[in-house]
């Protein structure tokens, strides 16, 4: 059956809650695996393996001990004058007559992997990320029932790698009471990583998720560092049609994701799953979850590329 079919008409989508949680759930065909948890149940979905990047072992990455201009008062121009006087990274800044004292700061920002102030001093995430291995960071994408933070989450998607393969799994809702099982275990596992990256996650996912972990009583999970890609490709918006995460993906990677719903859909989709109990409208939302967790992951392997680097994304567009 198309996917088009599958969709139907988007009027015929548009059905009211209520509705949606009179009839029980059909005989698994999703693939995955019921979990009990304190919040209730909810269903898991392990997608096999795929290749990652091998990052370099060094951390933090070489280029932030080159960034000069984390000494306050250091600009592109005093940079220069001080990198022809032979001063190349901070450590040997520190010897400076006059930038000495503040660039020791700085260095010991990096020895105490002091996140908060090395933002403050001027590092951008993606330099930050370079602190962190492999395994202390995760991805994370969601599919809501509406952009009102009232409304649930059904779908929580994450991603983790072990410095050879990635790993995906999503959290899914098959009804509306499965939410708070999902936050549960979505909440549970985010916890044991420190780095959190996303595609507008800073703006919606991360937000939108607290909300809904709040309204359930579930600790939040915090984290030392969430990085959001999309606030990079927003710098660079004019490389691409638009800054969406296929697109964006389909740009670098020269891929295509083959057939796949507006995310406009989700919802209306998702609705008529709830009280339809027909799994072929489920399916294309799990399956474009998957993707964008993929597509992050990838953009996450070329920032891996280039640790450290500010203008990773930059060099990624350009081929270079």
């Amino acid at each position: 059956m198309s996917l088009h079919r599958r969709l139907g008409s988007r009027a015929s989508l548009r059905k009211s809650q209520s509705d949606l949680t009179s009839k029980p759930p059909e005989a698994d065909c999703l693939g995955g695996r019921e979990m009990l948890t304190p919040a209730g149940a909810a269903y898991v979905i392990d997608s096999p393996p795929f290749a990652g990047v091998r990052p370099l072992a060094e951390r933090p990455a070489a280029h932030l001990w080159q960034r000069l201009q984390l000494v306050y008062g250091v600009g592109p121009v005093t940079e220069s004058e001080l990198r022809a006087q032979g001063y190349g990274d901070l450590r040997a800044l520190c010897n400076h007559p006059r930038w000495g004292a503040r660039a020791r700061e700085v260095v010991e920002y990096i020895n105490n992997r002091d996140i908060p102030r090395l933002r403050l001093a001027g590092a951008r995430d993606s330099e930050l990320l370079s602190f962190f291995a492999p395994h202390e960071i995760a991805a994370m994408d969601i599919e809501t029932a509406g952009f009102a933070r009232a409304l649930p989450v059904f779908i929580v998607g994450v991603a983790w790698s072990d410095g050879q393969n990635w790993y995906i799994r999503q959290f899914i809702a098959r009804q509306f009471d499965e939410e708070g099982g999902v936050l549960y275990l979505a909440s549970k596992f985010l916890s044991d990583y420190p780095a959190l990256v996303s595609y507008n996650g800073r703006a919606f996912d991360e937000p939108f998720v607290g909300a809904r972990l709040l309204f359930h009583g579930i600790p939040r999970p915090s984290f030392a560092l969430h990085y959001d890609i999309y606030q990079e490709v927003r710098q660079l918006r004019a490389a691409f049609d638009n800054c969406r995460l296929s697109t964006v993906a389909r740009h670098i990677f020269d891929s295509d994701r083959g057939e796949d719903i507006p995310g406009r859909l989700v919802p209306e989709l998702y609705y008529r799953y709830v009280q339809d109990r027909r799994h072929d409208l489920l399916l294309p939302i799990i399956e474009h979850n998957a993707k964008d967790l993929k597509d992050l992951c990838r953009l996450l392997d070329v920032n891996l590329l280039f640790p450290g680097d500010r203008e990773w994304l930059k060099k990624a567009v350009s081929g270079g």
